[in-house]
């Protein structure tokens, strides 16, 4: 996986950014090039003190509605260890590499595996005690 071709501006909580360089450490069952993508996100992201990290910052256990080639999903950004529920995203995939940091409207690009383009653009996050849960997006009709 390649840097991205586009890369906005993120921002990481201090103390996420390490707890996260942990689990990329140490987590088990994902690709090098994946790590990779990770740590060049890390590497890059404008660190600011927990407290100060604004709301709609995409960070672990948000909730989050993005837009990609395929279509407009719902997910909640994980640890790999919860990436068994529901509507999870493991932030060692590279989808949850490229929403970790991002703000609604920010768009992102990067190389999968295949050296394929991919990209995709926040619409929402929402943070809090209860997650701000969104609805799934609206099932496409074909007409």
């Amino acid at each position: 996986m390649s840097p991205p071709d586009m890369a906005p501006e993120i921002i990481v909580g201090t103390n996420e950014h390490r707890r996260v360089t942990v689990l990329a450490l140490t987590a088990e069952g994902h690709r090098a090039e994946d790590n990779d993508f990770l740590f060049w996100e890390l590497d890059r992201a404008r660190l600011v003190p927990d407290g100060e990290l604004p709301a709609d910052v995409v960070r672990l256990n948000s909730h989050v509605q993005y837009e990609d080639e395929t279509g407009t999903h719902v997910a909640r950004l994980v640890a790999p260890s919860e990436s068994g529920a529901p509507a999870a995203l493991s932030i060692l995939t590279p989808e949850g590499t490229a929403l970790f940091g991002l703000r609604a409207g920010q768009e992102i690009a990067w190389r999968d595996g295949q050296h394929q383009r991919r990209w995709l653009r926040v619409v929402a996050a929402r943070n809090g005690v209860d997650g701000g849960k969104m609805s799934p997006p609206p099932a496409q009709t074909e007409g």
